[in-house]
């Protein structure tokens, strides 16, 4: 009697729980998928955006090193 009423209590709250979170498991692992994917395409645009940092860098310095001579 006292797990019939617990169930009827509870019962609503605790299947909405286990629904959400399966729910939310499938979302995660096919993201995670998905961002795998991205991360391995993307390798060249990462290389791409080092060599412009270092063209930043090295355009500063010589911006620096022309106005010390001036």
């Amino acid at each position: 009697m006292k797990t019939r009423n617990m169930l009827r209590k509870y019962g609503p709250k605790i299947g909405a729980a286990v629904v959400l979170a399966t729910f939310t498991a499938s979302q995660a692992f096919a993201d995670a998928a998905a961002a795998t994917a991205k991360i391995t395409a993307s390798e060249g645009d990462i290389g791409t955006l080092g060599w412009a940092a270092i063209g930043l860098v090295i355009t500063a310095a010589a911006f620096k090193y022309m106005r010390r001579a001036v």
